[in-house]
């Protein structure tokens, strides 16, 4: 989905923590991409409107990609008919991964090869499946 990333332009300027505030969740967070625990491995942000989620996910993946330890970035809004489409997070995601790595990109490549269904009509845990998990 174009847009979708967090350093897309259409995300210029967007709301970013401050400097100086939510340093705790921040760091918090920045742990747990440090030293990822298998039984914790999803981190789940949730809140009403307009309390900082977006931005509290922007910082961090600003902050793992600085530290080139970011694998994809997707940011949904209700505005964008791409981005506001849970069947085009999984292709998103797929394609930044396979921009970071050609073993994986020919790993991706091959399932897309295998059935071009994949990146246009396939299920959401079918996506999942064979663009995410098992490449």
């Amino acid at each position: 989905a174009m847009g979708a990333t967090h350093d897309s332009g259409e995300q210029y300027d967007a709301p970013k923590c401050h400097p100086k505030t939510r340093k705790q969740l921040l760091s918090d967070i920045n742990q747990r991409i440090r030293e990822p625990d298998k039984e914790t491995a999803i981190t789940y942000l949730h809140g009403p409107a307009g309390a900082g989620k977006s931005c509290i996910a922007r910082s961090v993946c600003e902050e793992a990609d600085y530290a080139k330890s970011l694998g994809g970035s997707f940011f949904f809004w209700r505005g964008s008919q791409d981005r506001n489409n849970v069947k085009k997070l999984f292709t998103t995601i797929a394609y930044q991964l396979a921009m970071l790595n050609n073993v994986l990109a020919g790993y991706i490549s091959s399932e897309i090869d295998l059935d071009p269904r994949l990146i246009y009509d396939a299920s959401i845990e079918r996506q999942f499946q064979h663009l995410i998990l098992e490449p």
